[in-house]
């Protein structure tokens, strides 16, 4: 049998890892066939208010119109309602210096485009003392706020697809 695992991880850049694989019928989509995702975002907390990021982080937990968390794509989406099953942040196992590395753990069964750098960014922002956990409720109220406010959106690098939910499907990993 090929070992499917080793041949793609030598033909993709070093920050890219292929860790499983399955075989899957001819229509299967990845994309429209995912029951769920699960983010990690990593930082480092400095002076960040962590307690006050969890507050806010707890509200986009339930099914929200997140319209005011992504990047606008009014040409392939007409629904910006997503449902949210987990969000928190704790400390990960690594220091360097004088500082911490946490992770915010994001779960949910679809995600807009930026969605999760959007909502860390707005997290950052109460983590600084910057807003209140409360502008989380704001922002999902599209009553209240019917245009994205100006936020810089939150760096790409330390945004990992930590794990994808198939329904029969079953990976099979390299050692």
């Amino acid at each position: 049998e090929i070992d499917y695992v080793s041949v793609l991880n030598r033909n993709l850049p070093r920050d890219i890892r292929v860790i499983g694989w399955c075989p899957v019928a001819a229509d299967f989509l990845a994309r429209f066939s995912c029951l769920g995702r699960e983010y990690k975002y990593l930082f480092w907390k400095r002076a960040l208010d962590v307690s006050k990021m969890q507050k806010a982080a707890f509200k986009f937990i339930g099914e929200h119109d997140f319209r005011n968390f992504c990047k606008m794509d009014a040409a392939n989406v007409s629904n910006y309602k997503r449902y949210i099953t987990d969000f928190n942040i704790s400390a990960c196992d690594q220091r360097s210096n004088h500082d911490e590395l946490w992770s915010m753990n994001i779960r949910g069964s679809a995600f807009l485009w930026h969605q999760v750098r959007c909502m860390a960014a707005v997290l950052f922002f109460v983590g600084q003392g910057l807003e209140s956990p409360c502008v989380v409720d704001s922002l999902l109220d599209i009553t209240k706020t019917p245009r994205k406010p100006q936020y810089t959106m939150a760096p790409e690098l330390p945004l990992i697809l930590r794990s994808c939910l198939f329904d029969g499907v079953s990976f099979m990993c390299s050692s």
